[in-house]
């Protein structure tokens, strides 16, 4: 039980908060909203699969020394990034593959980062 799919662009979201609490939830759509933070916060709903948070502000940003990263859940398949100028700066210096390495810090992770190709 539970929600399992939610949309909730273009709704003039700053925060995920409230979100994260639904750990049902296997597809989260948060395109075009005014997000800030970290991507990785939603790494906290274990059944998470699909993530779209094109069109934000989002980062990934740096742990502080000796403190890893949140993982991805082992059901984290694709995240749609493109229109976060940081995560995208970040595909520009070294690829997709440092993307993936940075949210998974194993990249061992069988999923994909989408971005809009211009």
């Amino acid at each position: 039980f539970g929600v399992r799919h939610l949309d909730v662009s273009r709704t003039g979201l700053t925060v995920l908060g409230p979100l994260l609490q639904l750990c049902s939830l296997e597809e989260l759509v948060v395109a075009d909203n005014c997000l800030t933070g970290d991507l990785r916060e939603v790494f906290a709903l274990p059944r998470l699969r699909r993530f779209d948070a094109s069109s934000n502000a989002l980062e990934l940003r740096e742990a502080p020394a000796g403190v890893e990263p949140p993982a991805p859940p082992e059901s984290f398949r694709d995240a749609a990034v493109s229109g976060n100028p940081a995560i995208l700066q970040l595909m520009s210096d070294g690829g997709e593959k440092a993307v993936l390495e940075r949210l998974s810090r194993a990249g061992e992770g069988d999923w994909v980062v989408y971005r809009d190709p211009g």
